[in-house]
């Protein structure tokens, strides 16, 4: 019988360009002082639990989320370039008036939600979602009966929880994927399923 693998998913704090509504894609933006409380409240939540394996997106915003909640233990995170935000090309740095000002026409077309429609020296959905999808398998592979610690970015939880519920990119997203919110899948048999969405209750009191 197949074993199972259990991640527990986290996105980084809030970042500068969060808060500002700018696009961040693969380009590095600062955690503000709230996303720095929000990375300690993680720290916080976790530090009583073992963790198998941590691993963390190289970009900046992740991995000092990841540091946080590792505590001492930085030295044990592993980088892994999977698990980077969707790479928004042109759109990246900018906000939704610059995006209509400047790329008209490219941001609707990609508003219109075409999965293999790649942005301007960026990547589609379906690459996007290809290399998600090939890290989390790779990962259940190893670490089978284990506990692993994700810490990435919003783009990759959604890509996660529509390849879980099979819900098509197609489909305008109706759910949130909250900065510093832990979510839980579970990997087994070639199949995903999802324990927990968006829980910020660590976050009560910030």
């Amino acid at each position: 019988m197949s074993a199972k693998t259990y991640f527990t998913v986290i996105r980084h704090g809030e970042t500068e360009w969060n808060r500002d509504g700018r696009i961040q894609g693969s380009r590095n933006s600062d955690l503000t002082i709230i996303g720095k409380r929000q990375a300690w409240a993680l720290g916080k939540r976790f530090a009583q639990t073992r963790f198998d394996a941590i691993y963390s997106s190289d970009l900046k915003r992740a991995w000092e989320t990841a540091v946080t909640i590792a505590g001492a233990g930085e030295d044990a995170i592993r980088k892994d370039v999977r698990l980077r935000e969707a790479n928004m090309g042109v759109f990246e740095g900018l906000n939704r008036d610059e995006l209509e000002s400047k790329y008209g026409e490219e941001w609707k077309q990609f508003l219109l939600g075409d999965a293999s429609s790649c942005i301007p020296e960026g990547e589609s959905y379906n690459q996007f979602e290809a290399r998600i999808l090939e890290f989390f398998r790779e990962k259940a592979e190893l670490h089978k009966e284990e506990s692993i610690a994700v810490i990435t970015h919003g783009g990759v939880l959604g890509a996660l929880l529509r390849a879980t519920l099979e819900i098509p990119f197609e489909r305008k997203r109706a759910f949130s994927h909250h900065n510093a919110s832990v979510n839980i899948f579970t990997f087994y048999n070639g199949k995903v399923t999802l324990g927990t969405w968006g829980d910020i209750s660590h976050l009560e009191g910030l």
